[in-house]
């Protein structure tokens, strides 16, 4: 693994390498630059985003002022987009990795962030992006087309061939093409899964068809999707459920209720759990003070005041005798007993021994685990591999782990040998098999098997993305590239 400066540390502000070029920022104007570190578009305007599907926001401010600057997330390497982007004076358009304009700088905000997935898309998501005209939202499409009318109070990004639009408090449905199959009157309009959106409608839930067709009615004071064909739904305190038809099948009668899983709800009645199949018949009876529904074949529940595991014939698979359970997940299940943790597998077998005071899940055939306050590792026969004597402990790689000890950070083997001694003021581990070590407030990098491949020189660095890192140094930006030898 070879890393080297591609790119020197001259511009004001630099952001990462999207389909192939970077935004930076030089004498107050952005532009982009490519991977070899050619401005491919000049630093013209007054701010830029990230390219996606082959367009990139771009702004001009019409208005001198003050101008907040994105800045730099550390931890997503992402725009911060948390400044007010809709002053007045302010222009957005869009263009492509040529710079030529695909739309002039007309639009007075561009939709940044998702509701659903916390995506900051910047623009163009499937092929459209929300703009803003005047106090009023439509959409244009990649080709710089506004497909609909700019009418809509409130816009989302389009999934599934449809968008959320909202209009005086009431939200619909548009399709690709910008038509209306849903008119603005529903309260909330869900996003669609397998061809149904949930909807409320004074304060009351249905579904509706991508056609906009009621398949239940809105009378539901809960619903939830489907799972296996069958949706729970809450109507005067008491749960049941209907089926992709919106009939009604298993009859509004539970105290509460879960998704069906491997053919089987959990649901309670009175004050007792059990579980029903899809024709409502009760296969395993409400006795239980608490259930949940299946992972892996096996439910959790609680009896008489303790955890144990069922599987889907009602037959006891793990004795109720621990005060706590997790569900299974790779065949183990995290299980607390007398104030300890451990791990069992699906016949109950205790393969790690409940005598730690916290233990994680197994991540690279290791877990971290807890003792008196100091952190050591184990694998997967329940060996400590590592005794607990550490501050501070974080799987780094298949052979090296980071530890803590005294307020600085090194790195051990997992037999325990110290591979690189704790001399680290901080340590920021990648999931690229990389680790930024920080000495002396300066920043360095080291592979997964400890060797130095960028010494500590730099402000900051942010993680490798697409091969390149931004870095600073005296308050300038660039990019290191790392290359494999």
């Amino acid at each position: 693994m070879k890393v080297e400066l591609t790119i020197p540390c001259k511009y004001d502000w630099a952001g990462i390498f999207s389909e192939g070029l970077a935004s930076v920022k030089r004498n107050g104007k952005y532009g982009f630059i490519d991977r070899t570190g050619k401005e491919i578009i000049p630093c013209r305007y007054d701010s830029a985003g990230n390219f996606y599907e082959g367009l990139a926001y771009v702004r001009i401010n019409e208005e001198t002022g003050s101008e907040p600057e994105p800045s730099v997330n550390n931890d997503t390497d992402d725009l911060d987009l948390d400044f007010d982007i809709a002053e007045s004076g302010r222009k957005y358009g869009f263009i492509d990795k040529t710079g030529k304009e695909i739309t002039p700088c007309i639009y007075d905000e561009v939709y940044f962030y998702d509701s659903y997935d916390h995506n900051a898309s910047e623009g163009f998501f499937n092929g459209f992006a929300c703009v803003r005209r005047g106090d009023k939202w439509g959409f244009i499409d990649t080709t710089g087309k506004e497909i609909c009318p700019f009418v809509y109070d409130d816009t989302e990004n389009f999934y599934g061939g449809f968008a959320r639009v909202g209009h005086n408090g009431k939200y619909g449905l548009i399709d690709e093409t910008g038509n209306r199959i849903i008119p603005c009157f529903y309260d909330e309009v869900g996003r669609f899964t397998n061809g149904l959106s949930r909807v409320r409608l004074n304060g009351k839930w249905g579904f509706i068809d991508t056609n906009g067709k009621q398949i239940s009615s809105c009378i539901y004071d809960k619903l939830w999707n489907f799972s296996e064909g069958f949706a729970p739904f809450e109507r005067d305190g008491k749960f049941g459920f209907i089926n992709t038809s919106g009939k009604e099948v298993i009859p509004c009668m539970y105290n509460w209720a879960r998704s069906f899983s491997d053919g089987l709800a959990c649901v309670q009645r009175g004050n007792t759990f059990g579980f029903i199949d899809t024709s409502g018949k009760e296969v395993i009876p409400c006795m239980y003070d608490y259930a949940e529904g299946f992972s892996e074949g096996l439910a959790r529940l609680v009896h008489n005041g303790k955890w144990g595991f069922i599987d889907t014939n009602g037959k006891e698979a793990v004795p109720c005798m621990y005060d706590y359970a997790e569900n299974f997940s790779n065949g183990r299940a995290r299980v607390k007993r007398s104030r300890k943790y451990g791990f069992i597998n699906r016949n109950g077998k205790e393969i790690i021994p409940c005598e730690y005071d916290k233990i994680d899940d197994f991540c690279k055939g290791f877990a971290r685990v807890m003792r008196n306050d100091t952190r050591g590792l184990i694998d997967t026969n329940g060996k400590e591999t590592i005794p607990c004597e550490y501050d501070g402990m974080n799987v780094f790689s298949e052979t090296l782990t980071l530890v803590k000890r005294n307020g600085t950070y090194g790195f051990i083997d997992t037999s325990g040998k110290e591979i690189i001694p704790c001399m680290y003021n901080e340590i920021n581990v990648s999931p690229k098999n990389l680790a930024y070590v920080n000495l002396n407030k300066k920043w360095g990098g080291i592979d997964s098997t400890g060797k130095e491949i960028f010494p500590c020189m730099y402000d900051y660095v942010c993680d490798f993305y697409d091969g390149l890192a931004r870095i600073e140094l005296n308050d300038k930006w660039g990019f290191l590239e790392i290359t494999e030898q």
